[in-house]
């Protein structure tokens, strides 16, 4: 299983910002850095990354569910604040799947009628 959520590092001072590294607090046998070089972002400008979860099909939940901090080693002078929540659960990647009750609905004999639609799949349904 694979998952990837993009996040953005802007450079709010004055100044330009080097982003040196990427590392985690925990998950790193599942958490895959992004793109690992440095790079300079010179203000007002965003740099958009990706970050990738990769679970292999042997891990169990217990393996790799959890919380983590994406640790951001750059030249800012609150580099200390450049941690980024990371949570891991079981399911990430995994697409919502949609189970409806009817195929159709006749209203001949009664004004409402029942629909039930529920999440089958591992992923949160909105």
């Amino acid at each position: 299983m694979q998952t990837s959520q993009d996040f953005s590092i802007r450079n709010t001072g004055t100044q330009p910002l080097t982003v040196e590294q990427f590392s985690f607090s925990a998950l790193g046998n599942f958490l895959k850095s992004p793109q690992a070089s440095s790079f300079p972002i010179v203000e007002p400008d965003t740099r958009r990354r990706t970050l990738t979860v990769d679970v292999p099909s042997t891990a169990v939940a217990a393996d790799y569910e959890g919380f983590a901090q994406l640790q951001v080693g750059s030249t800012a002078i609150n580099a200390n604040e450049g941690n980024i929540s990371v949570q891991v659960s079981a399911g990430a990647g995994s697409a919502p799947a949609i189970d409806l009750s009817a195929s159709s609905l006749v209203f001949t004999d009664a004004a409402t009628k029942n629909l039930t639609i529920e999440n089958i799949g591992e992923a949160t349904f909105k």
